[in-house]
């Protein structure tokens, strides 16, 4: 019997990986001093907040091992949407680099949520 994963748990798991990541590795070799480090750990601390309630909760769409086999119409799908995202964000980070975290994030803020399926404008308009 293969054993099931809740969606939910699969990503915030990975979401509590980054944060870990982040904390331990990424900020101390990027940020020069703890006064310049809160920000950026502020941010981390309210992100793996609702990773850790997305990792520890049991309900929600289950996934299976099946649903990664090679040659799925599901698996095939889901490459193309991992693939978009990940080439979409490497294009955020380099806007970030050349006009700036704020310009960037109100462009591509809107545009992650209507890949992500949000179609009420006023919650695009509003975020």
């Amino acid at each position: 019997m293969e054993e099931a994963m809740s969606v939910d748990r699969l990503i915030g798991g990975l979401f509590l990986f980054a944060c870990l990541l982040l904390w331990f590795w990424i900020i101390p070799q990027q940020v020069v001093g703890e006064e310049q480090a809160f920000y950026p750990r502020l941010t981390v601390i309210l992100v793996a907040i609702p990773a850790a309630l997305m990792f520890l909760r049991n309900k929600g769409r289950r996934i299976t091992l099946a649903f990664f086999r090679e040659g799925s119409d599901i698996s095939k799908d889901l490459a193309g949407k991992i693939l978009v995202l990940v080439l979409s964000y490497i294009v955020f980070l380099l806007c970030v680099e050349k006009i700036g975290f704020f310009v960037s994030s109100a462009v591509f803020c809107p545009l992650y949520m209507l890949f992500f399926a949000e179609r009420n404008f006023w919650r695009i308009s509003l975020t």
